[in-house]
């Protein structure tokens, strides 16, 4: 009787081992980032087609290293220059300009999306960026 107890363990073990071998492997899913990043040169593409862009790296733009905007209006022709101050905090981004205010945030796949509002009258429109943000949470 101890034999076959022995043989039932060994073959019970063999099994489990056959089983967990032919298991499907745990998947661990990407942590969401905590803290996106601008990367240098960023575009938001408008719903009118105008375009947002402005050259900064990383996620706080304050008054005093804004760096030039250009607005490119829907059709073409002169951007206009201006500064941008705000930034992306966490996933909310929150910025404005003389002529802007843009408020929205960042998905999982790094792309910025939002509303823009004219401080001119001009009304407001959707955006996203051109290509997705950077995560800081992994150093990039």
């Amino acid at each position: 009787m101890g034999v076959e107890k022995v043989a039932r363990a060994t073959l019970v073990c063999a099994m489990m081992v056959a089983l967990g071998a032919a298991s499907p492997a745990v998947v661990h899913a990407d942590t969401p980032c905590k803290q996106w990043t601008f990367d240098g040169y960023t575009e938001f593409d408008f719903s009118d087609g105008g375009k947002f862009a402005f050259d900064f790296a990383g996620s706080d733009i304050s008054p005093d290293s804004a760096d030039h905007v250009y607005e490119i209006p829907p059709n073409g022709g002169p951007a206009s220059e201006d500064y941008v101050h705000g930034g992306v905090f966490g996933n909310d981004l929150s910025m404005f300009t003389k002529r802007l205010i843009l408020q929205g945030g960042v998905t999982d796949d790094g792309f910025a999306y939002g509303v823009s509002v004219s401080q001119t009258g001009g009304g407001s429109g959707s955006f996203r960026s051109a290509v997705p943000l950077k995560c800081a949470d992994n150093g990039g």
